[in-house]
């Protein structure tokens, strides 16, 4: 089977959940998973933040809202998959209430932000995924950052990679520190990197 672990500075295809670079800047790993909704600690132990670098095609949207929609679903997130994936759809609700949801998912993948700039479209990719055996342990609601899913690959560049002792090293070549207590000085050279990076 083909390694698919995302590398610094290469190309890599997937889909799922992402969010605006905006909306996670140069935060700190812990402030992130409470952000994301993922388990206190998950990203000390490092990720990787991509950009998206293709368009984003409409029909492979699905609207899941803000990250306190654990999943992209409403009410608490169950103990296991298979009572989490009956909690409501935010997608689903979207269309049963007569929202234009075709022309939704065309405005949200034609904004020209996705691509470039402080709201570009960012995934963050943990090094140790949780298992997600107890999505309500694993994933806990987010504190409300807007997430879509991409229900099909779509092509990320590897910007920075994060290690568990909150270094940021970047695909061009330099690092700076992100954990706690990291200098705004630091914090802002990273987040004007992502945003202003081509691909």
């Amino acid at each position: 089977m083909a390694d698919n672990t995302p590398q610094l500075g290469q190309s890599w295809e997937r889909g799922g959940f992402v969010t605006r670079f905006g909306s996670v800047g140069a935060s700190e790993p812990g402030r992130l998973d409470s952000l994301l909704g993922y388990k206190s600690g998950t990203l000390g132990a490092g990720y990787k933040l991509v950009i998206l670098a293709e368009p984003i095609r409409a029909n492979h949207v699905v609207f899941a809202a803000y990250t306190h929609a654990s999943g992209g679903r409403w009410g608490a997130p169950a103990s296991t998959p298979e009572e989490d994936t009956s909690r409501p759809s935010v997608h689903k609700e979207m269309g049963e209430k007569n929202y234009d949801v075709p022309r939704l998912q065309r405005d949200f993948a034609q904004d020209p932000r996705n691509l470039i700039g402080n709201d570009r479209i960012v995934k963050i990719v943990p090094d140790a995924q949780p298992p997600g055996e107890n999505p309500a342990e694993d994933y806990p609601p987010g504190l409300g950052i807007p997430q879509w899913i991409l229900t099909a690959p779509h092509r990320f560049y590897v910007a920075v990679a994060v290690d568990a002792t909150g270094t940021a090293r970047t695909a061009a070549g330099w690092s700076v520190p992100v954990g706690p207590g990291a200098s705004y000085g630091d914090r802002e050279k990273l987040f004007k990197y992502v945003a202003n990076l081509s691909v």
